[in-house]
């Protein structure tokens, strides 16, 4: 899911260069046939929608009678203060990023079930482990897919089902420009002015100098054919350095250094 961009366009492409047929969706269906090949096939997918998941399973199933595999990626960022948050948005970002992992995990498992094997892997996020100011709501988001793939993982194990979570940290894709766009629309409190200016800046250097997602998509690659999967895949530059962290001082050390970054 999300193939039309960032993460779901180099996945869809490498796994359609190793082995896979690839359905590659996405909520714009136009931004993705350019990706069409003989082993892609793209089609429209809004994850929010039950009538076009529906669509979208009754369409593989018949074309290809199974599925082996899903990379839930589709995924919306909504960036504010909690004060400042419309509740609207907020909305809109758990119906995404949440509701629809879950739409798109009961639409296969009947399947997956059935031929008794199967991978899921959810696209999780280094903020489904550690908060920042201003990521709160996109950081719940995906709190909430570690939960929920966690308990998937114990609930499928016993139909041959795998469920892989994979936590990328900061990459270059178009999440730059949507959340420097959220957090300069969703703010309105000048109280939080210095707090937004320095968070912007921030994250405006960070994607600047972040690795290609490409290495996002060889991790999948390697995933999908992995017999015995890890849980969870820390994939990014200081992801794993910011967990040690979090591991071995706990939240007080992980606060200290948000605040000295963020003056908070």
């Amino acid at each position: 899911t999300g193939a039309s961009s960032g993460f779901g366009k180099e996945i869809a492409l490498l796994l359609s260069q190793s082995g896979y047929y690839v359905f590659a969706t996405a909520r714009r269906g136009e931004l993705l046939r350019s990706l069409a090949n003989d082993s892609l096939e793209s089609y429209p997918l809004d994850v929010t929608d039950d009538e076009s998941i529906k669509a979208c399973m009754q369409h593989i199933l018949a074309t290809k009678g199974q599925i082996d595999l899903l990379v839930n990626n589709a995924g919306h960022g909504f960036y504010s203060t909690l004060e400042d948050a419309d509740m609207k948005d907020v909305h809109h970002q758990f119906n995404v990023n949440v509701f629809g992992v879950v739409r798109m995990t009961q639409a296969v498992l009947p399947s997956m079930r059935s031929q008794k094997s199967g991978m899921i892997i959810n696209i999780s996020s280094i903020s489904g482990h550690i908060s920042m100011p201003i990521f709160g709501f996109y950081a719940g988001t995906k709190h909430a897919v570690e939960a929920l793939s966690d308990a998937l993982r114990m609930e499928v194990r016993q139909f041959g089902i795998k469920t892989v979570i994979v936590e990328p940290g900061i990459f270059k894709t178009n999440f730059r420009e949507t959340a420097l766009h959220t957090i300069r629309k969703s703010h309105k409190t000048k109280a939080y002015d210095k707090l937004v200016n320095t968070e912007m800046k921030y994250l405006a250097d960070l994607y600047d100098k972040a690795p290609d997602p490409a290495k996002v998509a060889k991790l999948i690659a390697k995933i999908a054919k992995t017999k015995h999967p890890k849980r969870r895949h820390v994939v990014g530059k200081g992801s794993k350095t910011f967990l040690f962290i979090k591991k071995v001082f706990g939240y007080k050390l992980i606060d200290f250094i948000l605040r000295k970054k963020f003056g908070a």
